[in-house]
């Protein structure tokens, strides 16, 4: 599973992922720092990833270009607000487990 990890993300959640044999950039390594949500939205759609983010703008814009008939990715949102890097792992490698 290729992953594209928000800003919002903790960044200790991509040294594990990255240990652990995930492809898994943040976005600010793909897009630049401050990318708006469209421009990580493309991003992910261009190189196959799923965004793994608190916002949940990206679900909107994908379920947008989805009823559009455009290529969207996958979104796995994680609970807003502060999570533990052992939540966001184990909601990620359930997601992984269940494609």
């Amino acid at each position: 599973m290729r992953l594209l990890l928000d800003e919002n993300v903790d960044r200790g959640v991509m040294s594990v992922l990255r240990s652990e044999g995930f492809d898994a950039p943040q976005s600010m390594e793909a897009c630049g720092r401050g990318a708006t949500d469209e421009q990580v939205l493309a991003a992910a759609i261009a190189f196959d990833r799923v965004i793994v983010t608190h916002d949940r703008d990206f679900g909107l814009l994908a379920a947008r270009r989805h009823d559009l008939g455009l290529t969207a990715c996958s979104v796995l949102l994680l609970r807003p607000g502060p999570a533990s890097v052992a939540e966001i792992l184990q909601a990620i490698r359930e997601a992984r487990d269940h494609r």
